[in-house]
């Protein structure tokens, strides 16, 4: 009603906007006529767009009669009659030509047939689901794919498109209706009381017990057979064949894109190479012999041959001739839809109103065996959604965040000379106090030896870390860097113990690369990433701290070489020992020995940039990952404000800026 016509992307205007009118569309599909294969409008029977050219993807297709309407009443004329007489005699739709007709049946002989297929995701559901509707054109699908496709030939555009999967794809289209599934379940509940043949292909929803009853619950009519195909286990020969020549197919398409994208490529350069040329022509100055432009005209011929003349030949390699599936970018459903309900999944039985149940790859006790082994894997590689830091674990975090703070403190007092001479009067004179004339005479004469080296001491088997002579503490030469890997080696290994602990399952050993952000994260309530460590990859962290990390060579699962009871004095250990190595290495000249971690802009390491905020507001610090540090997000910093001037009986105001004055400049004595 407000005159646009629309095509895929393309939306046209071609008549003035009407209401309360009698509107005729016009097909005009005679060959002979000048206006052939064009749409008109007519209203009141008065003749209102010049006559539209069918849209080229249109033609000679079908055109099913569609009518959108929203806030008002319509009346619908099939008959053989126009309600408003027109300019010419045609034909209406009740009378149209065979020959431009396509008539379906709409109903047919026995019950209808709901098909609900179970599968597993990633082994060839979608794929099956497609081969079976080319199989039986009679099928009709219900899912949540097929309106995003209906959307998408209809013209809807996607807006904000994020990530989905073939079981919920993307239907950002911004139509409410279709966004919060309104359209499927109307059509659920349309689908029932029309006999037909429908296939209902919703991968997890079909896993699960409840959502099958509740299905088949919309379908309990006499008028439907309900059949549950489940396709598990080792795929026939067919469907290896179909994926054979989908592979095929999906090389061919890639390798058409890139001839394509070759030969736009090429063609440029040629443009390029000709606009250069024709500007040496006009400066007198192109040199080119006549037999070098002549091979210049032959390449340009051929190239522009061998893109149409050469046919795409493609081979599978022998990997891909064994896979029984065909990978896909797409995944057929989403890990956070399955992380809470995998451990449901079932097979389907006559019991919940199935009339009958097939087994369309293998036997029932083969399909069940694959679901469990299935259900098993995913359960070692699912992420525990509702874990939560145990006891234990928190007493030991907090221990350890009293302690690294101490040893931190401790070595900037060691590192000035008056807070050492300080302490160790302090101690001199404790000891004075209590009586212990013995101890206050070693306590001085510790303090009048020299500062012991602590390379020339054996890291590994210091008992006192506080104190190996004279006060000094082993990580008194700890920088930044020692600090942060010290704090990592911990972090992980109480992460991996109190998982352990935490998740209580036997069949849980542990957790892979993949998940270790989000179990740091839960436990530590900050963030963990790479980049400040300056690492490519996890295998370099790995190997960075070897002494104390390791990854499981079968299973992946990140493991730790120290056992449960490690004392906490032992990560000092190994960070000392690990920084004495890369001493050495550095003074062996080894470039690679030295580390510089999370120093951007010369800022400290474990101090965040501030940022600067005007008018003296609270500047909560960055909570991104600062290894060794405690989580005090809640805690702002108090940045300092600008001077603010003030009026007195000898200052003249003469201007004045109310937003951002720049002080200094509109006062004067």
């Amino acid at each position: 009603s407000e005159g646009y016509v629309s095509c895929g992307k393309v939306r046209k205007k071609i008549a003035q906007p009407w209401r309360q009118s009698v509107v005729g569309v016009l097909v005009n599909l005679e060959k002979e006529s000048t206006n052939a294969n064009t749409i008109s409008l007519f209203r009141d029977g008065v003749r209102i767009c010049e006559p539209y050219p069918i849209p080229e993807p249109l033609l000679g297709k079908p055109l099913f009669p569609t009518l959108s309407f929203k806030c008002v009443t319509l009346q619908v004329n099939f008959g053989p009659v126009p309600m408003s007489p027109l300019p010419f005699t045609c034909n209406m739709l009740g009378s149209v030509a065979e020959a431009d007709a396509k008539v379906k049946k709409t109903s047919q002989e026995g019950p209808g047939h709901l098909v609900v297929p179970v599968g597993l995701p990633e082994q060839g559901y979608f794929d099956w689901v497609d081969d079976f509707l080319e199989k039986n054109p009679s099928y009709f699908e219900l899912s949540e794919r097929k309106i995003a496709d209906w959307a998408l030939k209809s013209g809807l555009w996607r807006t904000n498109r994020t990530s989905g999967s073939m079981d919920r794809p993307d239907v950002k289209f911004s139509v409410p209706v279709l966004e919060d599934s309104t359209v499927k379940r109307l059509m659920l509940s349309i689908a029932p009381t029309i006999q037909g043949n429908f296939i209902v292909p919703e991968l997890k929803a079909n896993l699960l017990a409840s959502e099958r009853s509740a299905l088949l619950r919309l379908f309990s009519g006499p008028g439907y057979k309900k059949v549950a195909k489940v396709i598990m286990g080792e795929p026939n020969a067919a469907f290896k064949q179909r994926v054979q020549d989908l592979l095929i197919e999906d090389k061919k398409k890639t390798q058409l894109v890139e001839q394509k994208k070759k030969a736009a490529e090429e063609a440029r350069r040629r443009v390029m190479e000709e606009r250069k040329r024709a500007a040496l022509r006009l400066r007198g100055e192109d040199e080119a012999a006549p037999e070098e432009k002549e091979k210049e005209k032959e390449a340009e011929q051929e190239d522009k041959a061998t893109p149409m003349e050469t046919e795409t030949i493609v081979e599978l390699t022998e990997e891909e001739k064994k896979m029984w599936y065909r990978p896909s970018q797409t995944p057929d459903v989403a890990d956070q839809a399955t992380a809470k309900c995998y451990a449901d999944f079932s097979l389907p039985a006559s019991s919940e109103g199935f009339d009958e149940v097939t087994f369309e790859w293998s036997d029932k006790d083969k399909a069940e065996s694959v679901l469990k082994e299935w259900k098993f894997a995913k359960k070692l590689t699912q992420k525990v959604e509702d874990i939560k830091p145990g006891e234990a674990f928190k007493e030991a975090w907090a221990e350890w965040s009293s302690k690294i703070e101490a040893w931190k403190k401790q070595q900037i007092e060691w590192k000035s000379p008056a807070k050492r001479k300080e302490k160790a009067e302090a101690k001199q004179k404790e000891a004075e106090e209590k009586g212990d004339e013995e101890g206050a005479v070693e306590l001085a004469a510790a303090a009048a030896k020299e500062e012991v080296d602590p390379d020339t001491i054996e890291a590994l088997t210091v008992e006192d870390i506080s104190d190996i002579g004279g006060g000094q503490p082993l990580f008194a030469k700890f920088a930044s860097e020692d600090w942060a890997l010290l704090s990592m080696r911990y972090e992980i290994f109480l992460l991996v113990h109190s998982f352990k602990k935490d998740v209580n399952d036997p069949d849980r050993l542990g957790f892979t690369e993949k998940d270790l952000s989000f179990y740091y994260n839960k436990y530590f309530k900050k963030t963990f990433s790479l980049k400040y460590f300056e690492l490519a990859s996890f295998d370099k962290l790995v190997k960075l701290l070897q002494d104390a990390l390791k990854v499981e060579p079968e299973s992946k699962f990140i493991a730790t070489t120290l056992p449960e009871d490690t004392p906490l004095s032992k990560f000092v250990k190994l960070a000392e020992e690990h920084r004495r190595i890369r001493h050495r290495r550095a003074e062996a000249g080894d470039e690679n020995a030295e580390l510089h971690f999370g120093r951007p802009n010369g800022h400290s390491a474990h101090q965040p940039p501030v940022r600067p905020v005007p008018g003296g507001r609270l500047a909560y610090p960055s909570r991104a990952y600062v290894p060794g540090s405690v989580n005090r997000s809640l805690q702002p910093t108090v940045q300092q404000k600008r001077p603010v001037p003030t009026i007195s009986p000898t200052l003249e105001k003469t201007a004045f800026i109310a937003k951002r004055p720049t002080y200094g400049s509109f006062w004067k004595r």
